[in-house]
C-alpha cells in the first residue's frame, strides 16, 4: 500500500507501489535486491520555502504523548469541558488530554511559532509573499598564497578583471594569484551593494597564517606547536575578533589589501579554516570560502601520509574541523585549482558536513564560480527537521516513524528527501498523515519552528499512479543524492542497484514531455556517478581492496550528495 503523487509549497510527495525485482547493473555480480517503495516513496522538502512569510500562530507546539506528531489543521478535537479537549492523534491513534484556548487551534496546514523574537529589525518594510532576506553573518575568504599561486595561466582573448588587479598581469598571463585576486576583489564590490550588512573577512595561509580581518588589525601565526592544534587555533581565532566591521564601511580597505597580497611559502590550510571558524563563532550563518591549488602540507590536516593509521589520522581530523563548524553554524566552501591534486577526499568533508560547495575551478573562472557561490543568502540557520508519518509507515534510514536531520546552514538550492514504505497492508483509512517539523534561526536572530502537515491519499495499484501522479523530478534526486551517499562509503554494488532500478520506473512512467526530459536529467547526472563507480569497482577487483578517491570523484560524490531539485526538474 502507498500513497499517490500531491503537491503543495512546502512538500512534494512522489510515490509509486509494490515492490518489483531489481534489475541486474552492468557488470555487477550477485546485485542486491532493491526494494522499489523505498525508491519512489518519497518526501521532498524544498528549504527555500522558509522564506515564504508564514502568519505565527499563538501558543505553542502540542505534541502527543504517544508519538512525535504535533497537533494541526487535520487533528481530531473534540472539547470536553471549557478549554479541556480531547485529542486523538492521527498519526498513532493515541488519545491526549490538552488545553486549547481560543485561537489556539490551527486552521492551516503550515503553521510557525516563535520561540525567540527577531534581535535585528528591518529598516525597510517586507512587501509580498516572500522575505527579503540578507546575509548578515561573517563572510571570510580564506586564500591560499603559496608559492604555487604564483603559476601563471595560459588565457585565451581578452581577460575581464579589475582595473587594479588588471594592472598586474603581465603578458596577458596572469597567476594564478592574480586570478584569486579578480575573483575576491569583485565580491567584496558586489557585497557593499548587496549586502551591505554582512561581515567580509580575510585570511591568507602560506607557511604561516595571516589573520587580516576586516583590514584594521593584522595578526600572523606562525608557532608549529599552535599551528598543530585546533583548540588552539579556535580559541586564537576568537580571541581575534568577535566582530568584524559590515560591508559598507570595510570594502574600501579590504579592496586595497587584496591587490597587494603576495605569495609565500607553503600551505597550513587546516589551521587557517580553523582560525577563520573560531572568528565566525559567533555569528549565525556565517561563510568561508576556501581557495588553494595544492595539499596541505604545514600544521592539523597536512596530507601526504603513506601509512593507513596515518591517513584515517588526517581523516579523523577534518571531520572534526567539519564537525566545529557544524556545531557554530557555519557553511565551509572549497575550491581547488583545476589541474592540482588537493586532496579533495579530505577537504570536501568540510563542504560536505557544512551544507558547502566543493568544485574543481579553472583559474580564469574563478570569479564566475566564486560569485555565484557567494551570491546565494543564507535563509536559515542552525536547522533541525524531523519528518513524522503514519503509524503504518517507518522511514528507511531509521526503521521508526520519525526522521531527524540537522543542518548548519540552508539556502535556495537546499533540497532535503526523506524515503519511507509501508509496514503492513491496508486500505483504511484511505488518506494517511505526513509533518515535518522545521526548527532554526532565521538571519534577523528570530529562533522559529515550522509544522507542515499533509493529508495523503493511499493507493496499491502500481500502473495507475506510474502513469498519473509520479514526480519524476523528486524520484530522480533521491536516487542520486542516495547513490551518492552509499559511494562515499564504498557500497558501489547497492548505489548502482539503486541507480538501475530506478531508470526503469522513469522509463515506464515517461507519460508527458516533461517526464521525458526529467528522465534525461536523470541520466546527465547518474552516468557521472555511474562512471566513477565502474571504475572503482574495477580497480578494487584488480588491486583487491578500493583505493583512494581522486578528486574529480571526490566532488563528483559532494555535489550529488546535495543535488538539487532544479537539476532534474524541467519547468513548463
Amino acid at each position: 500500500t502507498t500513497t499517490t503523487t500531491t503537491t503543495t509549497s512546502a512538500i512534494t510527495t512522489s510515490i509509486v507501489p509494490t515492490p518489483v525485482p531489481s534489475v541486474p547493473v552492468r557488470s555487477v555480480d550477485n546485485v542486491i535486491k532493491h526494494n522499489i517503495i523505498d525508491i519512489t516513496n518519497v518526501i521532498h522538502l524544498p528549504m527555500k520555502m522558509v522564506s515564504k512569510k508564514c502568519p505565527p500562530c499563538t501558543g505553542t507546539t502540542i505534541e502527543c504523548s504517544q508519538c512525535p506528531a504535533i497537533l494541526n489543521c487535520f487533528s481530531h478535537i473534540v472539547r470536553t469541558d471549557g478549554d479541556s479537549c480531547k485529542w486523538v492523534c492521527e498519526f498513532c491513534g493515541g488519545e491526549n488530554d490538552v488545553t486549547l484556548e481560543e485561537g489556539e487551534t490551527p486552521t492551516q496546514p503550515v503553521t510557525e511559532y516563535i520561540l525567540k523574537p527577531p534581535t535585528v529589525l528591518d529598516t525597510k518594510p517586507q512587501e509580498g509573499d516572500y522575505l527579503e532576506v540578507e546575509d548578515r553573518g561573517m563572510v571570510l575568504f580564506c586564500i591560499d598564497i603559496s608559492g604555487s599561486m604564483g603559476t601563471n595561466v595560459d588565457v585565451d582573448g581578452q581577460i575581464s578583471f579589475p582595473q587594479a588587479i588588471l594592472s598586474k598581469v603581465r603578458y596577458n598571463r596572469p597567476t594564478r594569484m592574480q586570478c584569486m585576486q579578480a575573483a575576491v576583489y569583485s565580491q567584496l564590490d558586489v557585497m557593499k551593494e548587496r549586502a551591505p550588512n554582512a561581515m567580509p573577512g580575510i585570511v591568507t595561509f602560506g607557511t604561516v597564517i595571516n589573520a587580516i580581518g576586516d583590514g584594521r588589525q593584522h595578526k600572523t601565526y606562525s608557532k608549529q606547536n599552535d599551528l598543530m592544534s585546533i583548540d588552539v587555533m579556535f580559541k586564537s581565532g576568537q580571541e581575534y575578533c568577535s566582530s568584524l566591521e559590515p560591508s559598507r564601511s570595510s570594502v574600501s580597505r579590504l579592496l586595497n589589501i587584496v591587490t597587494s597580497l603576495t605569495t609565500e611559502g607553503m600551505t597550513a590550510l587546516g589551521p587557517a579554516v580553523v582560525l577563520c571558524l573560531g572568528m565566525a563563532s559567533k555569528h549565525n550563518g556565517s561563510k568561508i570560502m576556501v581557495c588553494t591549488d595544492g595539499q596541505a602540507n604545514v600544521g592539523l590536516g597536512k596530507v601526504g601520509a603513506k601509512k593507513e593509521a596515518e591517513k584515517q589520522e588526517v581523516k579523523d581530523t577534518y571531520e572534526k574541523i567539519a564537525r566545529l563548524a557544524k556545531l557554530n553554524n557555519i557553511t565551509i566552501n572549497v575550491l581547488s585549482i583545476r589541474g592540482e591534486d588537493c586532496c579533495l577526499e579530505y577537504l570536501g568533508t568540510l563542504a560536505d558536513m557544512t551544507s558547502g560547495v566543493v568544485d574543481i575551478v579553472d583559474p580564469k573562472d574563478l570569479s564566475k564560480v566564486v560569485n555565484t557561490i557567494m551570491s546565494k543568502p543564507t535563509l536559515a540557520s542552525g536547522i533541525t527537521v524531523k519528518a513524522v508519518c503514519h503509524r503504518n509507515f517507518t522511514f528507511t534510514d531509521t526503521g521508526s516513524q520519525e526522521s531527524i536531520r540537522e543542518l548548519s546552514n540552508a539556502n535556495a538550492d537546499t533540497d532535503l528527501t526523506f524515503s519511507f514504505s509501508s509496514t503492513t497492508h491496508f486500505t483504511d483509512p484511505a488518506e494517511v498523515p505526513f509533518q515535518i517539523q522545521l526548527s532554526y534561526s532565521r538571519p534577523d536572530g528570530a529562533q522559529v519552528i515550522r509544522v507542515i502537515s499533509k493529508q495523503m491519499p493511499i493507493c496499491s495499484d502500481k500502473d495507475k499512479v506510474e502513469a498519473s501522479n509520479l514526480k519524476s523530478s523528486i524520484v530522480a534526486m533521491k536516487a542520486i543524492q542516495h547513490s551518492a551517499s552509499l559511494a562515499q562509503y564504498g557500497d558501489y554494488q547497492t548505489a548502482r542497484a539503486n541507480l538501475i532500478s530506478t531508470m526503469r520506473i522513469l522509463q515506464r512512467a515517461m507519460a508527458t514531455r516533461k517526464q521525458q526530459r526529467e528522465y534525461i536529467n536523470f541520466i546527465v547526472q547518474s552516468e557521472k556517478l555511474d562512471g566513477f563507480m565502474r571504475q572503482a569497482q574495477a580497480l578494487g577487483s584488480i588491486l583487491g581492496k578500493e583505493g583512494g578517491k581522486d578528486d574529480s570523484a571526490a566532488k563528483n560524490i559532494v555535489q550529488m550528495k546535495q543535488a538539487c531539485y532544479n537539476l532534474f526538474s524541467s519547468f513548463e
